[in-house]
């Protein structure tokens, strides 16, 4: 993923409704997902392709469009059928690869929501391909709620096992790959921003095929909300993500590396910039931890908006020094909650 920002996983104690939400899948595949070039190398995964295809600022052949063979199940399509490339011939189409808690994809999502609003009729069709970080979002139920919660209305496909996001080649979230009428990939963006730059590709495809159409106006530089998630991408040094798991604590705890089980933690005298700590009573799993009993976690942050992904039923006092303590009310699966905001402006603050 492009590291904008910063997410920390913590599940609060709701132990039925949480085992629902987070199937038990094997922690080791998951971690698997990671898609540095090592990884891919040592998995003998194709890194070509499509995904290779990033050079000059316009339209290049980028080769055939791979199918979505391999995904799972689909949302809003007619009876949940599934997409071919070869049934969307003729039309011009943007493959988006996102997942639901990353703070990337929710900034990028109201752009691309925006373009489908604007273009469905003149012949655009999004596929948006949910590839899963973290265990809790193969869910299937989970992803309905993202979708509904996002107002998404174009048609997505789950690829729990990475078949799709493998047969382009792709390694981030977000990604865009656009699609042109015959069935060859035109342009390939990697992560938030060149809004106006894709837009103008798309419109030079549906005019491409069909050139009596007439297109709206540009949408890309109107005002688009992506919630209470803080600003756009950020810049400048910024305290990069972090997870609070067994599996990928090293270098951002305080403590040297999380271990799998149920612990009690407290505070050390002082963190370096970057880490967090705990305090009170934890279950730590490779994935995400679950505050057990007068449950803190420190978090000394350089970020001009603060992200969590949250999971259960509890309550998250937010307490940073000098401001108002913020209460966040959490319930449900497990997405991403705003802790902290500064709109563009980066701080250094201590979240305790």
């Amino acid at each position: 993923m492009i590291l904008i920002g910063l997410a920390v996983a913590l599940v609060f104690d709701a132990p039925a409704r949480l085992q629902a939400a987070i199937p038990s899948y094997t922690a080791s595949v998951d971690r698997a997902l990671s898609q540095s070039d090592a990884v891919n190398r040592a998995l003998g995964r194709q890194t070509g392709g499509a995904a290779a295809c990033t050079g000059g600022d316009g339209l290049a052949d980028c080769g055939s469009a791979a199918d979505f063979t391999g995904g799972g199940r689909w949302f809003n399509t007619p009876g949940g059928a599934p997409l071919t490339v070869a049934g969307l011939r003729g039309k011009v189409v943007l493959v988006d690869f996102w997942t639901y808690s990353c703070i990337n994809c929710l900034r990028d999502g109201p752009h691309v929501r925006q373009w489908w609003d604007a273009y469905r009729t003149s012949g655009l069709e999004i596929v948006g391909v949910h590839t899963p970080e973290f265990a809790f979002e193969k869910d299937s139920g989970n992803v309905a709620a993202a979708i509904g919660d996002e107002h998404i209305g174009y048609p997505v496909v789950q690829d729990n096992d990475y078949a799709i996001w493998n047969a382009y080649g792709n390694r981030y979230w977000p990604a865009k790959y656009l699609i042109d009428a015959h069935g060859t990939v035109r342009a390939v963006s990697y992560g938030e921003g060149g809004y106006e730059e894709m837009e103008q590709r798309i419109r030079t495809l549906l005019h491409e095929a069909s050139p009596e159409r007439a297109l709206p106006a540009p949408v890309s530089g109107a005002t688009v909300s992506a919630g209470d998630l803080g600003g756009g991408p950020a810049s400048g040094p910024i305290s990069p993500e972090m997870y609070v798991s067994a599996s990928r604590s090293e270098g951002s705890y305080a403590g040297g590396a999380l271990t799998v089980g149920r612990r009690t933690f407290s505070f050390g005298a002082d963190s370096k910039p970057s880490t967090y700590a705990l305090a009170g009573e934890f279950d730590v799993t490779d994935e995400s931890v679950r505050a057990v009993d007068a449950a803190r976690i420190r978090l000394d942050s350089t970020a001009s908006s603060v992200n969590a992904v949250l999971g259960g039923t509890g309550r998250a006092v937010v307490h940073t020094p000098g401001a108002p303590d913020r209460t966040i009310d959490v319930s449900g699966p497990p997405r991403l909650y705003n802790l902290a905001d500064d709109g563009y402006r980066h701080v250094t603050r201590r979240l305790i």
